[in-house]
């Protein structure tokens, strides 16, 4: 429940109902959104920088100031309330743009301090992945982890501030670009975020890769960043399994990432 401080601080004068998403902590009062703030640091830091970015091509719900004049207020973050709707298994071109459009007006930003600082296990897997941080699988998932560091080469491309987690986090509303929502700020190649929200609309959305490859194909070692993406993805499952997390084991989803990564690695041979 929100601390009735937070919703004074906020303006928020509605009763508080949750939100679907979000893992379950979002909250809606009226046209606001108010939701904890895992990382203090971090959350000010994205509504700053939200705030500045030009938003072509695409949507930003506006973030609130508390009556303190911050944007964390006693641990919680709050934004407009957007209305629409999340696609799921379409609007991949759509959805695609956007990501390309929000990725170009942040390209500018340098690396900030926290994504080094945090120990999440969505954080651990993507330092696994690009940091070489050291890691034991689970016995269930090694097989699709050797393939993937069998067909895994080394890229020459810029780092940028991404989204790591894109695919699901967008709403759709009449006479609008898509609205991009919880923006969660990693440092890596240029193209990633792109990579990721392949990997998810194939994985989680049953989406056709040959159907939808063509569309991403201009973007630069795209095959590689696709199979990084795929790595970080399995591992995530599998940090949150090792940590104790209740969170779906990596195994579930071990045959989907297995055949997407057989797929990936069919393109990169044909190639």
């Amino acid at each position: 429940m929100v601390p009735k401080a937070v919703l004074t601080a906020f303006g928020a004068c509605d009763k508080p109902t949750p939100l679907a998403g979000g893992m379950g902590t979002c909250w809606r009062s009226g046209d606001l959104v108010l939701k904890p703030a895992t990382n203090i640091e971090g959350s000010e830091w994205i509504a700053v920088i939200l705030e500045s970015v030009p938003q072509n091509g695409f949507s930003i719900p506006a973030n609130i100031r508390a009556s303190n004049g911050k944007f964390v207020f006693d641990s919680w973050t709050c934004t407009r309330y957007w209305e629409g709707f999340t696609p799921k298994g379409t609007h991949f071109s759509e959805r695609l743009a956007a990501s390309l459009e929000f990725h170009a007006a942040i390209a500018h930003l340098g690396k900030p301090k926290f994504v080094d600082h945090r120990t999440d296990p969505w954080a651990t897997a993507h330092d696994v992945v690009f940091n070489n941080r050291p890691w034991i699988p689970h016995p269930d998932i090694i097989p699709t982890i050797k393939l993937l560091n069998s067909i895994q080469n080394r890229v020459c491309l810029s780092n940028q501030v991404v989204h790591g987690d894109i695919s699901g986090n967008y709403i759709f509303a009449p006479n609008h670009p898509p609205a991009i929502i919880d923006f969660t700020p990693y440092w890596a190649p240029t193209g990633f975020g792109e990579a990721v929200l392949v990997v998810d609309v194939v994985v989680w959305e049953k989406m056709d890769l040959k159907e939808i490859f063509p569309k991403v194909a201009h973007i630069p070692e795209i095959l590689q960043l696709l199979v990084r993406a795929t790595h970080r993805r399995l591992l995530e499952y599998d940090c949150h399994f090792q940590a104790g997390a209740r969170y779906t084991h990596s195994i579930v989803w071990q045959p989907d990432y297995h055949q997407l990564t057989d797929q990936i690695a069919t393109l990169i041979q044909s190639e």
